[in-house]
């Protein structure tokens, strides 16, 4: 079994373990970070015969001012839009994993709960030396509240060697990579024309960013 996290209506999930059939499910609005944690271990002990400890973690991560320490989901429209966000996201980027031989499965990362592939450059290497290069899309953060594509390579490489992108630009206050952001994909207009803008970013970055690894 595996447990998910639904963007809309926002839900904890628990489903088999192929991903494909949901065995039960939890709405969030009005629940704590406790009520899902003690959820999941009823309905894992109900499915197993046996009781279930979970870890919670040891800095429990804050809810927003105002909700107290429940979640609250009475903003439809908002959730909606999260997750037609991560719905195209994953798209975009499963068809980059598909591209590049080796790359990782598109994931979503808890530090910052966006989604993305690793594109390795040097297999089997040291994960923390090793050279590779993220895609992803961020929903939003402390330095820009809307949802935006990025490309980072690691080692990240000097700011000051960058070669100008097609489309997108660079972002290099406490991190290296490319971003487009929401604002200039959705003024691109049209579905499809907003998905070829995103295409031609991830290529044009992903090109750039191997270009940049390869050269030191």
């Amino acid at each position: 079994m595996r447990s998910a996290l639904r963007p809309a209506p926002p839900a904890l999930l628990l489903l088999d373990g192929a991903g494909a059939a949901t065995l039960c499910e939890l709405p969030l609005d009005g629940m704590t970070l406790e009520d899902a944690f003690g959820w999941l271990e009823s309905e894992l002990a109900a499915l197993l015969g046996r009781p279930v400890a979970l870890d919670r973690p040891a800095e429990p991560p804050p809810l927003p001012p105002g909700n107290g320490d429940r979640f609250a989901t009475a903003d439809a429209e908002a959730f909606r839009a999260f997750a037609a966000w991560f719905a195209d996201g994953h798209r975009l980027l499963a068809a980059v994993a598909a591209r590049h031989p080796g790359a990782a499965p598109v994931r979503c990362w808890p530090h910052h709960f966006d989604i993305a592939t690793l594109l390795p450059l040097d297999a089997g290497g040291d994960p923390d030396t090793a050279r590779s290069i993220g895609a992803g899309l961020q929903p939003g953060d402390g330095a820009r509240p809307e949802p935006y594509l990025y490309v980072t390579p690691w080692p990240y490489p000097d700011p000051a060697r960058l070669p100008p992108l097609a489309v997108g630009g660079w972002h290099t206050a406490g991190w290296v990579g490319a971003v487009l952001e929401a604002e200039v994909l959705l003024a691109a207009g049209a579905a499809t024309a907003q998905a070829r803008l995103a295409e031609r970013f991830l290529d044009g970055a992903i090109a750039a960013c191997r270009e940049l690894l390869e050269r030191d």
